[in-house]
């Protein structure tokens, strides 16, 4: 159960095998870890490991093939439900269960190809700026499953994927309009077919564009209201979302949902054919379980958390928004620090909530560090406990990140988190700042007002 929960690393240079060693496939302590971990990649802990526990126990147990399969049955139906539920989403929608959201992002592409009897000539995507990231190699129909067949093209044809900043070289938030405009510059230049792509978080947090004529929407990390998520399916937009990072599962979990009556039911059945070795939740004969219910078990401790979230209504808005300030005031507090700007606010409206990731590159005497040396720093927090997100590119600069966790608005609080961190980096040599520890600064007190649920479409 802990291999299937877990998932696996995909495959990367030794830097990236280095980086995903600290996250899976290893059962891991609660006590053991400080996370701060945007990633696509969190460690299995004991809370998760036991949420998955009661769904592949209640499979398991079963007597014969067909308790069995009934059983798969009961458990994808209820996942499916509940998930649905704590988003509400409209009645009909679809859910697709993937193996991890680049996976997601490529079953998406499949679609689009059918639908347009042919490869769509141009795929608009906002910049991802992730270390090896799989995202623009998935929307080209590639597989990013590791194995035999990792990179291979799985579509006819050739797809064009371009990659649109949503920040400049010294790492500033690009106006929202020009980041509409070159979207549109780029769909009116192509010959044929483009599908363009919103995105709600990329791995600096950022969101853009914030134009609506696009075919896909990425919400991978979850950060936004779930409502949000219901909202735009309504809308008749496809979402993209995970089930790791911000709501704390394991890796790799990813879901394609497709909004009630946006599929053709022929396309449908054609997806479903290329797609059944991940998406049947079935028991092959001295093979053990199939793709499918891995998919789907690394997803319930994700599930749970979105439920809690669901739960908490606006307060989970109100201690997003007050613990990223809390993050960015204590980054700051360390002069070898610079703060990036996760979302601005009309983008945090847009949203419903901040993104709860601060980026900051980190100087060594008058340069600032490169990647490798970032990674060296990383590891060395790593290595006591504290994990952050994975080293990405900000601009022109490598950055670190640090993040909130659904476990953490749930909490309501990172102090101690905080606390642990001061301590490793004090020990790493980076000094802070005197007279710190004051909590009445101005960007706190913002955070502090709950948005308006009114404020959406601006």
């Amino acid at each position: 159960m802990a291999m299937l929960a877990s998932g696996v690393a995909g495959p990367g240079g030794a830097e990236e095998r280095g980086l995903h060693s600290y996250f899976v496939p290893k059962r891991r302590p609660d006590r053991d870890y400080v996370l701060f971990s945007s990633c696509t990649a969190m460690p299995l802990l004991e809370w998760g490991y036991e949420i998955c526990d009661a769904p592949y126990r209640y499979v398991i147990e079963a007597e014969d093939r067909g308790e069995l399969s009934y059983r798969l049955g009961v458990v994808e139906t209820g996942f499916e439900r509940k998930l649905l539920a704590a988003m509400s989403a409209p009645e009909g929608t679809k859910v697709v269960v993937a193996a991890s959201p680049a996976d997601a992002f490529r079953m998406a592409a499949t679609l689009f190809v059918l639908e347009s009897n042919g490869p769509p000539v141009r795929t608009l995507f906002p910049s991802v700026l992730e270390m090896a990231s799989d995202v623009p190699m998935a929307l080209q129909g590639r597989s990013v499953v590791p194995g035999p067949g990792y990179g291979e093209s799985l579509l006819p044809g050739e797809m064009e994927v371009i990659q649109i900043p949503l920040r400049n070289g010294q790492g500033e938030l690009l106006n929202e309009m020009t980041v509409a405009d070159h979207f549109e510059t780029r769909s009116a230049a192509a010959k044929g077919r483009t599908v363009a792509y919103m995105t709600f978080g990329d791995a600096t947090g950022a969101a853009g564009p914030i134009a609506h004529d696009c075919y896909m929407m990425d919400a991978t990390q979850m950060r936004l209201r779930g409502s949000r998520i219901g909202d735009h399916l309504k809308r008749r937009f496809a979402m993209v979302i995970c089930g790791s990072t911000f709501l704390g599962g394991p890796a790799h979990s990813g879901a394609l949902l497709l909004p009630p009556g946006s599929v053709r039911d022929e396309v449908w059945r054609q997806a479903c054919e290329l797609w059944a070795g991940e998406r049947s939740l079935t028991w092959k004969s001295h093979e053990g379980f199939s793709r499918g219910f891995a998919n789907m078990l690394r997803w319930m401790p994700g599930l749970y958390a979105l439920e809690r979230l669901a739960e908490l209504g606006a307060k989970a808005d109100t201690h997003i928004a007050r613990m990223t300030a809390e993050m960015t005031d204590f980054l700051r507090e360390f002069p070898a620090f610079e703060v990036f700007e996760g979302r601005s606010a009309h983008q945090a409206a847009i949203c419903g909530r901040d993104s709860g990731i601060v980026s900051f590159a980190v100087r060594k005497g008058r340069h600032w560090m490169t990647m490798p040396d970032l990674i060296a720093l990383y590891r060395k927090l790593a290595e006591e406990g504290v994990l952050l997100g994975h080293p990405i590119v900000v601009g022109n600069r490598a950055a670190l990140r640090l993040s909130i966790a659904a476990g953490d608005v749930d909490a309501g609080s990172i102090e101690r988190k905080l606390a642990r961190l001061a301590d490793v980096l004090s020990e790493a040599g980076f000094s802070r700042r005197a007279n710190v520890g004051h909590s009445n600064t101005r960007s706190r007190q913002a955070a502090s007002r709950p948005l308006s649920p009114a404020v959406c479409w601006q």
